[in-house]
């Protein structure tokens, strides 16, 4: 029998209000943040850009006013 999403995850994931910018080559785009977890986080692209599977990204993602992440990020799983 198949488990669930839930029982394959190893990390818990927290659920953030928030937008990441995201670079893929000359292109960026704002996506939006809904959850990060210690391996990785879960965006929400627009519509008319959707990233591949093991495309290479770069990530910006403002905390607060003086505090921004600069990612380097993976696509592990992509869909519409």
């Amino acid at each position: 029998m198949a488990r669930s999403t839930a029982e394959r995850r190893r990390y818990r994931r927290f659920r953030f209000t928030s937008l990441v910018r995201v670079q893929h080559g000359d292109r960026v785009r704002d996506c939006a943040l809904v959850d990060v977890s210690f391996r990785g986080f879960l965006a929400r692209c627009p519509a008319d850009w959707q990233p591949a599977a093991g495309d290479r990204l770069r990530v910006e993602w403002r905390l607060a006013e003086l505090i921004k992440l600069e990612l380097d990020a993976t696509v592990m799983h992509a869909a519409d």
